[in-house]
């Protein structure tokens, strides 16, 4: 549960470099499939639109590799 509140502090500090976001989001979503889940699910419940399309890009990223 502390990553879904990691996300938004992170994404809200002012001066921090577009790469140095991408490298943390990249990090953030290093977790099993069932983990990010249950992220999705709190990130739903939380309402928070910005981490819930991270999430879903993550899911389909993960299904076109499998193919």
């Amino acid at each position: 549960m502390t990553k879904v509140v990691d996300y938004p502090k992170k994404h809200s500090v002012e001066g921090v470099i577009e790469d140095q976001l991408k490298n943390f989001d990249r990090d953030f979503l290093k977790i099993c499939q069932s983990k990010l889940f249950d992220v999705l699910i709190a990130t739903n419940f939380l309402d928070d639109k910005r981490l819930e399309e991270v999430i879903i890009q993550e899911f389909a990223d993960r299904i076109k590799g499998i193919q």
